[in-house]
């Protein structure tokens, strides 16, 4: 609304405008131990090798979703 009255009309827009409010949410993270659990039940050895070296790495799920990796087999 802003940028088309002011680029497109070239008036002063004078309206307030409410702002999108941020999310205070906070990512829900798994503790240790169920992490090692995770990681114990696990039977598939190249799954398992993966999962340890992710955690170990500190690499987010989002970045393995978008990562080379998972498009290639191993």
């Amino acid at each position: 609304m802003k940028f088309f009255h002011e680029n497109v009309l070239n008036e002063k827009f004078n309206g307030k405008l409410p702002l999108a409010k941020k999310s205070l949410k906070l990512p829900s993270v798994l503790s240790r131990e169920e992490v090692c659990g995770i990681i114990k039940v696990t039977t598939n050895i190249k799954h398992k090798l993966v999962l340890t070296f992710l955690y170990h790495a500190g690499i987010r799920l989002d970045e393995v979703r978008k990562s080379e990796m998972v498009r290639h087999r191993l």
